[in-house]
């Protein structure tokens, strides 16, 4: 499990540790104001996405897990809510080829039990063995301060071998 603040959650503290420098600098008392609703925001955030309820299980299947390059190539996903609650909105981050590339998208809510699918296409113009995965299913508070991503799927692989071509006698 990660849990960490994004980039925007930095920068609201970075921002809030400044009004407060500038605010004594400068005595004006409302930059203090600014840097107590910054700081409350990320802590609200941080408490948010510690403690909202989310429970998923994710299926993933590549079809044909070998194929020729060039060829066609897909993921399946299934998630399903294992929760006795509503979901919130989850995004999901797929990684392929070592983390060079990613499928994203968002899961809306789930009601408890309820599932969903996608599928993407994957590359095939290179040949080579491309690890995928694991999958990654992570919460965001509303204002996107603060992440925690979990791994709902494991890793798994294509194969893409290189191109047949026929060849008259």
């Amino acid at each position: 499990m990660i849990r960490c603040l994004t980039r925007r959650g930095w920068a609201v503290c970075g921002a809030s540790v400044t009004f407060v420098a500038a605010g004594r600098l400068l005595g004006i008392p409302e930059l203090y104001a600014f840097a107590v609703v910054g700081l409350s925001l990320v802590a609200g955030a941080v408490l948010y996405v510690r403690y909202a309820p989310w429970n998923i299980e994710a299926h993933r299947e590549v079809r044909p897990p070998q194929v020729q390059a060039g060829g066609n190539s897909r993921v399946e996903l299934s998630v399903r809510n294992t929760d006795s609650h509503r979901s919130p909105v989850l995004s999901a981050r797929d990684p392929f080829d070592d983390g060079r590339r990613w499928a994203r998208f968002h899961i809306a809510p789930l009601q408890p039990g309820e599932s969903v699918r996608a599928a993407y296409r994957l590359p095939t113009a290179e040949r080579g063995i491309f690890p995928l995965g694991p999958l990654q299913v992570g919460l965001t508070d509303p204002f996107g301060l603060a992440t925690q991503a979990r791994e709902a799927a494991p890793g798994a692989r294509l194969v893409v071998y290189p191109r047949i071509d026929s060849i008259l006698p």
